[in-house]
C-alpha cells in the first residue's frame, strides 16, 4: 500500500510540474522559430521624430511574415539564409526588406560656414543602427543584435543588411546659431529612395 501511496505521489508531482512549466512557455510568449527575424517590413516612407540632436528615423510599409503571406516572407529568409534559428523566441524581430545605399541630409539654414543651406550633411551626422545579418551568418552563435555606427556618408547596403526597421541620426557638432532649423532626410534604398522633412530647435 505504502508502495503504491508514493506511485500515486510520483506521478502528480511529475504532471503538476509538466503543468506549472508547459504554463509558463504559454504565457512568456515565446514560440520555437526556424527564423530569427519574424516580421519584414516593405519600406514605402519615413516617419521621422526627433528629440535634442538626435532624428529618429522609422521605416513604414507593409508588413510581411509568415502568416500574412509566406510566400514573399520565406523568400527573404532564404535569401538571408535565416532559416536554422531552432529556438525559442519572444516577440518578433523585425527588419526592412532592403538595405540602405545612401542618406543624404540638408537643411534649409546654414549650419556652419562649410554648411551652408542646402548644401550636403551626412559629414555631420552619425547613424546609428542595428542588424541580424552577421549573427544570422554566424549560425547564431551569438545573442542579440549587432550594434553599428557610423558617420551617415559611410553607410553602405553591405553594412545595413537585415537592418532592424528604426535608426537614429545624431548631430554631431551644433549649429553656429541657435534656431528652428529643417532637415530634409532622404534614404536611397536598392530600388527607390525615401524623404522626409523634420524641424529641430538646436
Amino acid at each position: 500500500m505504502e508502495k503504491i501511496l508514493k506511485t500515486i505521489i510520483l506521478i502528480l508531482v511529475a504532471v503538476t510540474q509538466f503543468s506549472c512549466s508547459h504554463k509558463d512557455a504559454l504565457e512568456d510568449g515565446a514560440t520555437y522559430s526556424k527564423n530569427m527575424i519574424g516580421t519584414y517590413i516593405d519600406c514605402k516612407e519615413l516617419r521621422l521624430e526627433t528629440i535634442a540632436n538626435k532624428i529618429e528615423v522609422i521605416f513604414e510599409g507593409d508588413i510581411i511574415n509568415s502568416s500574412r503571406n509566406s510566400d514573399k516572407f520565406y523568400a527573404l529568409a532564404e535569401k538571408y539564409h535565416d532559416t536554422e534559428f531552432n529556438r525559442k523566441r519572444v516577440g518578433f524581430n523585425d527588419s526592412i526588406n532592403d538595405s540602405i545605399s545612401s542618406i543624404s541630409i540638408k537643411c534649409d539654414k546654414d549650419i556652419d560656414e562649410d554648411h551652408p543651406a542646402g548644401s550636403e550633411l551626412n559629414n555631420l551626422f552619425t547613424f546609428q543602427g542595428q542588424t541580424a545579418y552577421s549573427v544570422i551568418q554566424d549560425h547564431y552563435n551569438r545573442y542579440g543584435l549587432d550594434q553599428i555606427q557610423m558617420k551617415a556618408k559611410d553607410v553602405t547596403p553591405a553594412k545595413t543588411c537585415v537592418m532592424i526597421s528604426s535608426f537614429t541620426l545624431i548631430l554631431d557638432n551644433p549649429p553656429v546659431l541657435s534656431d528652428t532649423y529643417t532637415f530634409e532626410v532622404s534614404i536611397e534604398l536598392s530600388k527607390q529612395t525615401l524623404k522626409n522633412t523634420i524641424a529641430m530647435e538646436l
